[in-house]
């Protein structure tokens, strides 16, 4: 055989080999994209779905919360009792209106909260998804177009490597050296992901968050009117909003559609300083439980995984935090949002600062905190519940 014919072979053999590996590639891609997809479905599933769940058991506490906030100097005379804590509030409210009554305005708190969760949790994976790869997977590089580096040992995630058991390791460290000269925007030097790689979730949370707070205005100003309606003293406001159709109605005949979205901006000054405190709380208590349960773990021993107790209480940390340093706000909301029940003369609030300055000259400081121990009390074990049920759901699918 000559030099001709060898160097042909050899030739075709290293075309054979390139569009093997193209095909192995394209294969891998195809399922990656694949299990990208399913997750996402996944997230949605779970993150409505342990909504729906802590909802069901906790939205009483919700409605107790609201009618705890909405008595004070200003609405004396227009509702029919007074309540000194969550367990008298309980008791007068069944006594007086029915346990039905406790899920006044369940429906309309539904239809946001389901969706609202859902985009939630998804951007909370991506986020920490992406905070991750600047960690554990330094020399792992993707983009929307599929593998652009795979890491020196050849090593992959699991989950896609079940996908692609014939991936040739050589070929790997060959085409990681080639690839690792051409490197994105987002790969820093260091070998890990610059920062821009996480602003993008972010941002999407930031923005769906806005959006959200927006839109959620229209369900939270008819929700919470159900919820104090029934303690009001005036029949013919009670009886406009005793269902949540009668109620979106009312608002419309009296300031039109814009009176729905009444005060939306306040929704926005709790909702977005909640959620950072809310996920971030959840992420850090998460990882800090890892680090506590695998201290002990020799190198090679396999990590021990986080159970339904550690979410649990991640959750719940999550809340109390969230809740507490939002209180404030959230009691100034729900008196801007329903002093239109209360008679004119009664209607004392214009804003953010003066609903501040009032509630401190007649009720002190304190009275910026009316609710906390019942949105606690809420809160806490939903958050707890809602994080445990997410996690359960997730697992369950994945």
């Amino acid at each position: 055989m000559n030099e001709k014919q060898i160097k042909s072979e050899n030739l075709q053999h290293q075309q054979q080999q390139q569009q093997q590996q193209h095909q192995r590639i394209k294969y891998f891609n195809s399922n990656f994209k694949d299990a990208e997809k399913n997750k996402l479905l996944v997230h949605i599933i779970a993150g409505s779905g342990s909504k729906l769940t802590e909802s069901l058991v906790m939205f009483p506490l919700d409605t107790i919360k609201t009618r705890l906030q909405f008595q004070g100097d200003f609405s004396k005379g227009s509702i029919t009792n007074t309540y000194s804590g969550i367990i008298n509030a309980f008791k007068t409210t069944i006594r007086t209106e029915g346990i039905l009554s406790l899920y006044r305005g369940y429906i309309p708190h539904t239809l946001y909260v389901l969706p609202a969760s859902a985009i939630s949790f998804v951007c909370y994976e991506a986020i920490v998804k992406e905070a991750k790869k600047s960690r554990k997977f330094k020399n792992m590089m993707f983009d929307t177009s599929g593998i652009k580096a795979i890491s020196e040992t050849g090593v992959v995630k699991k989950k896609v490597e079940n996908h692609y058991q014939h991936y040739n390791n050589n070929n790997n460290n060959n085409n990681n050296n080639n690839n690792n000269n051409n490197n994105n925007n987002n790969y820093s030097d260091n070998g890990g992901y610059q920062f821009g790689g996480i602003l993008l979730p972010i941002f999407v949370m930031t923005m769906a968050r806005i959006t959200g707070s927006v839109l959620r205005t229209p369900f939270d100003v008819v929700k919470m009117r159900q919820q104090v309606s029934g303690s009001l003293v005036n029949e013919q406001i009670r009886k406009s909003n005793s269902t949540a159709f009668n109620s979106a109605l009312k608002i419309i005949k009296t300031d039109g559609v814009k009176g729905l979205f009444k005060y939306s901006y306040v929704s926005l000054l709790r909702d977005l300083p909640f959620t950072a405190f809310y996920f971030s709380t959840y992420e850090f208590s998460r990882n800090y439980q890892k680090y506590l349960i695998n201290r002990g773990i020799k190198s090679g021993e396999k990590k021990k995984k986080l159970s339904s107790i550690n979410n649990l209480i991640s959750g719940s940390l999550a809340g109390a935090i969230g809740t507490t340093l939002t209180i404030p706000i959230d009691v100034i909301k729900t008196n801007l949002q329903t002093q239109d029940l209360l008679p004119k003369e009664k209607r004392v609030f214009n804003g953010v600062i003066s609903a501040f300055k009032y509630i401190i000259k007649n009720e002190g400081f304190k009275g910026l905190t009316k609710g906390l121990s019942t949105r606690l009390v809420h809160v806490v074990p939903s958050a707890g519940l809602n994080f445990c049920a997410y996690e359960y759901i997730k697992k369950l699918l994945l």
